[in-house]
């Protein structure tokens, strides 16, 4: 009697489809679905950090502006307040003083041309970093992206198993009371309950935390965000296009973080040279003018002036600029150094996943899923004991997650390879 209860329970317990799967509980207001050019394309619009770096580069224009300009002249206006002998207050008539001084400062050694040469070089390093921070955030929402994918597929697999499983557990349960069902084979198949529950909660909080970091980049918290992405057309990478040295000099002509170092190295040389040209000083033209305030009627003057350098002569700033000169130069040589390890380091993890990728017998394990339903029904015929039916389920889950953890690990290297050598060499 007991032999004959629990199978056709079972059958018709085990029976659900994925439509059974318990739904997933959100706090997003809303869903949005994605592919990956629709999720750069709103990226490139809407990310806040990528508007506020332009702001700079803006700013830094403005500047340029700025350096362009020569100084205001400087008016000066004297009125005499009171004349003791006609008793006059302000007497701005032929018989009082009044003056009037006009001041004009012109900059040596090229100055000026020294400061707008300053300006345009912090303005093309600005754009230097703008073009960092976006290659920094567009791998971080490639990698996103990716990994959200992968991880709400894997969320698919423990929903495809719980669904089952919870069932199985509830009707142990009602067995067990019958005294159809041993304590131990109910205390072994909620530990699996639990422990799949468990794990399902560790993902579902990671792809939480994924949404959240993704929503920022795209400018839309709040969204539940749903990767779609095309795992066939993600064919294997044929390593012979891309040769290790042929991305190397790529990677030095593209790398945005390299000509940031490089304008680096240019902009202390000018203000080295702008330093130096400020141990020249500079020299005021004045004209002045008094009605009655000089040993003449209607005195008109010119006045130069200029510093004398005896004692500053800027020595400080100049051996300061020489220093940091020489400091972007060493900081530039690092950069190249960085830049070739990083292009050397991303090829060879590529190269590694790829080999890997090419020995990987796909089909088999898309077929785990066939095989599930086969041990499902044999399990329900009483072909197979618990253990053995817990037994698969567990190689099931370990086999869909270590695959999708490897498929989301590979474009990973892509994503790598494009960051390190600062352009897009393999599209998917």
């Amino acid at each position: 009697m007991r032999r004959l209860i629990i199978p056709l329970i079972l059958f018709i317990s085990l029976s659900g489809g994925p439509d059974q799967c318990k739904a997933e509980v959100r706090s997003f207001s809303d869903t949005l679905r994605l592919k990956p050019a629709d999720a750069e394309k709103l990226f490139l619009e809407q990310n806040l950090s990528l508007l506020a770096e332009r702001c700079n580069v803006d700013a830094a224009r403005a500047m340029i502006i700025q350096a362009r300009l020569y100084s205001n002249p400087n008016l000066t206006i004297e009125q005499g307040v009171y004349d003791p002998d006609s008793k006059k207050l302000f007497d701005v008539e032929y018989t009082g003083n009044t003056g009037f001084t006009l001041q004009q400062l012109f900059y040596l050694a090229g100055k000026r041309d020294k400061r707008i040469r300053i300006e345009q070089l912090n303005t093309e390093r600005q754009e230097d970093l703008f073009y960092d921070l976006l290659r920094s955030l567009r791998y971080q929402l490639k990698n996103d992206f990716n990994t959200l994918y992968f991880k709400q597929q894997t969320l698919k697999v423990f929903d495809k198993e719980l669904a089952p499983l919870n069932k199985l557990v509830e009707v142990y349960k009602e067995q067990n009371k019958k005294g159809f069902v041993s304590d131990k084979e109910l205390a072994r198949l909620q530990a699996s309950q639990f422990s799949l529950e468990n794990e399902r909660l560790s993902l579902s909080n990671e792809i939480t935390d994924l949404d959240v970091d993704l929503g920022i980049l795209l400018h839309r918290p709040g969204c539940f965000i749903m990767p779609e992405l095309n795992e066939k057309s993600t064919t294997p990478a044929e390593m012979t296009a891309f040769p290790l040295q042929a991305l190397i000099d790529t990677a030095m002509q593209n790398r945005a973080d390299l000509k940031a170092a490089e304008h680096n190295v240019k902009w202390n040389e000018a203000n080295l040279a702008f330093q130096k040209s400020l141990a020249i000083p500079d020299f005021t033209l004045q004209a002045d003018y008094s009605r009655q305030g000089s040993y003449v009627r209607d005195y008109n003057a010119i006045t130069l002036g200029i510093d004398l350098p005896f004692f500053n002569k800027n020595q400080g700033n100049i051996k300061a600029a020489k220093f940091q000169a020489d400091n972007s130069k060493y900081m530039l040589q690092l950069a190249e150094d960085n830049v070739k390890g990083d292009v050397i380091q991303a090829y060879n993890r590529m190269l590694q996943n790829e080999n890997l990728y090419k020995s990987f017998d796909l089909p088999f394990y898309r077929n785990f899923d066939k095989l599930l339903e086969e041990v499902t029904l044999n399990f329900e015929k009483k072909n197979i004991s618990l253990l053995e039916f817990l037994d698969f389920y567990e190689a099931y889950k370990d086999n869909q997650v270590q695959l999708n953890t490897f498929l989301n690990n590979r474009l990973d290297t892509f994503e790598e390879l494009n960051f390190s050598v600062g352009k897009n060499i393999i599209s998917y």
